[in-house]
């Protein structure tokens, strides 16, 4: 984590953000099994259907309200970062290129250098690996 944290730079309350979502979205799905509990509370114990049913209805409403909005939150979070780490990075890399001596930008090195910039950047972004959910 710390080399995470590291190579975000500017971004690392953006990115704590994200964490913080992830944390509350599992919460939610955790929550979900109190369910479970207040189901099987009521079966074993005959407590009132409708009492029990209400119970189970708010339940599953605050957990799909609270999973769906942690759930955005944190792709919002993760994406800003991303993108936010990628762009930190190009300008970095830019700014150093400006203090380079000409003769580098060779046809075959200035391709490896743009390919750089572009695509080999945001495929190694540390977030690519994260999974995307919908």
């Amino acid at each position: 984590m710390k080399k995470i944290f590291a190579f975000c730079g500017d971004n690392k309350r953006t990115f704590l953000k994200s964490l913080i979502f992830t944390m509350l979205k599992n919460f939610f799905g955790i929550t979900q099994i109190c369910g479970i509990i207040i189901l099987m509370d009521a079966l074993m114990n005959d407590a009132p259907v409708k009492a029990t049913l209400i119970k189970l209805i708010v339940l599953t409403l605050i957990c799909m309200a609270g999973s769906f909005a942690a759930s955005y939150s944190e792709q919002v979070a993760m994406l800003t970062t991303d993108f936010k780490m990628v762009e930190d990075k190009r300008i970095g890399i830019g700014n150093m290129l400006k203090r380079v001596p000409l003769g580098i930008f060779s046809s075959n090195k200035s391709e490896k250098i743009q390919a750089t910039l572009t695509s080999t950047l945001r495929r190694s972004s540390f977030l690519r690996h994260m999974p995307y959910r919908a």
